[in-house]
C-alpha cells in the first residue's frame, strides 16, 4: 500500500479537490484507492446526521463504501481552527488518538491510502500539539499542496522546512491554481518552488469552475514518488 499525507501551505488551498483528483486517477488505472479526513471542521446536517461535505466526498468516491465514521472520525461542529472548535464544546483533541485512529486505515485492501490533514501544517489542535503532531506520529510521506497565490513562496518554503525538521519525508508538491485568472509570473513561481524545494513537481491543476475531477486527473502523476 502507497500511504501519502495532504497537507497545504494553508487553509483553502485546494486540499480536499486535489486528494479527490489522485483517488480518481489511481481508480483510472486500475487500482484500489481510499481517502480519509481523520479531522474535520464544519459540516451541514444529512439524512445520515452531521456530516463534513469533504469527508462525503471521499466517501462516496473511495474504492471501498465504508462508514462515514471510518472517512471522518473527528468532526467540530463549527468551522474553526481544531484547538478553538474544540474547545467551545468542551471536547479534548489528541495527536496520538487520531492518529491511531487514523492508521486503522492502512488494514483496508487498497493500493492507495491519502489521508488528507486540517487547514495548514502547524493548525493547533489543542494548548500543546498541531496537526503536524498527528503527521509526525503516523510518519508517512507528505504531498504538500500550494495554492498559488501572493505569498506562497514563502508559505511553502516554511512548510516544507518545518516537514523536514521533523524527519519527514516530503515526497512532492503539487501546484494548485485556486483564482480563475493565474496569479502574476505563475510559471516563474513554480520554477523558483522547483529549485528551492528540491522535490519532485507532481502537478500543476488548473482553475475549474465545476471541478470536473476526472478531466483534472491528466494533470498529475503520482510516479516521481515511487522512486
Amino acid at each position: 500500500m502507497q500511504k501519502y499525507f495532504i497537507t497545504g501551505t494553508d487553509t483553502d488551498v485546494g486540499k480536499t479537490l486535489i486528494t479527490r483528483i489522485l483517488l480518481t486517477k489511481v481508480k483510472q488505472q486500475g487500482l484500489k484507492a481510499l481517502a480519509i479526513k481523520p479531522l474535520a471542521a464544519g459540516g451541514v446536517t444529512t439524512v445520515q446526521g452531521f456530516q463534513n461535505e469533504d469527508a462525503t466526498f471521499f466517501q462516496q468516491e473511495s474504492s471501498l463504501q465504508l462508514p462515514y465514521t471510518v472517512i471522518n472520525p473527528y468532526l467540530l461542529q463549527d468551522a474553526l481552527s481544531p484547538n478553538i472548535g474544540a474547545q467551545r464544546y468542551d471536547r479534548i483533541l489528541d495527536a496520538k488518538e487520531i492518529s491511531q485512529t487514523s492508521a486503522k486505515a492502512y488494514h483496508y485492501p487498497v493500493d492507495y491510502l491519502f489521508i488528507e490533514g486540517a487547514g495548514g501544517w502547524q493548525v493547533p489542535i489543542n494548548a500543546t500539539q498541531t496537526m503536524a503532531d498527528v503527521a509526525q506520529a503516523l510518519n508517512i510521506p507528505i504531498i504538500m499542496v500550494v495554492g498559488m497565490r501572493l505569498g506562497c513562496l514563502n508559505h511553502a518554503l516554511l512548510t516544507a522546512a518545518q516537514i523536514r525538521s521533523q524527519n519527514l519525508v516530503l515526497a512532492g508538491f503539487i501546484a494548485n491554481q485556486i483564482t480563475p485568472t493565474p496569479q502574476t509570473a505563475y510559471e516563474e513561481n513554480i520554477a523558483t518552488l522547483i529549485t528551492h524545494l528540491k522535490v519532485p513537481l507532481l502537478g500543476k491543476v488548473p482553475y475549474s469552475i465545476n471541478n470536473n475531477i476526472a478531466a483534472l486527473t491528466r494533470y498529475i502523476d503520482l510516479s516521481p514518488t515511487h522512486t
